[in-house]
């Protein structure tokens, strides 16, 4: 007869890192980032050393070692950035059909300038 063991894959648990962050997304970069701190050379503080990065990171944020902030005005300018880049893209879309209507008009073939009985005259005489 089989019994089923449930085992965590995870250690610290999600759960757990979820409590002493406000998403998945700030985890993941507060995690990468103290991992390359500690591959550099940074000292571990977690109490249950691993030989990887990512785990100490992980087990640092669970123990409250290392915590984050988020600077708000970093967004403001980050979105400032972002608006003036799609104000100077939008000017730039609307230039290019502006362009090609104007070279559009003044280039062409010289039998499209050409009198409809002009074209007639001139079937005429290849006949």
């Amino acid at each position: 007869m089989k019994t089923s063991v449930v085992m965590s894959m995870v250690n610290p648990s999600t759960d757990a890192l979820m409590t002493k962050v406000d998403s998945r997304y700030g985890l993941v970069v507060l995690a990468a980032r103290r991992a390359r701190q500690l591959m550099t050379g940074a000292e571990v503080k977690a109490k249950n050393q691993s030989t990887k990065n990512v785990t100490n990171a992980l087990e640092e944020i669970v123990e409250g070692k290392i915590t984050y902030k988020i600077v708000k005005d970093s967004r403001e300018e980050i979105e400032d950035l972002a608006e003036e880049m799609y104000e100077e893209a939008e000017g730039a879309v609307d230039e290019v059909p502006q362009e090609v209507s104007e070279d559009s008009e003044t280039s062409g073939p010289a039998e499209a300038e050409m009198p409809d009985e002009a074209a007639d005259e001139e079937a005429g005489q290849q006949e």
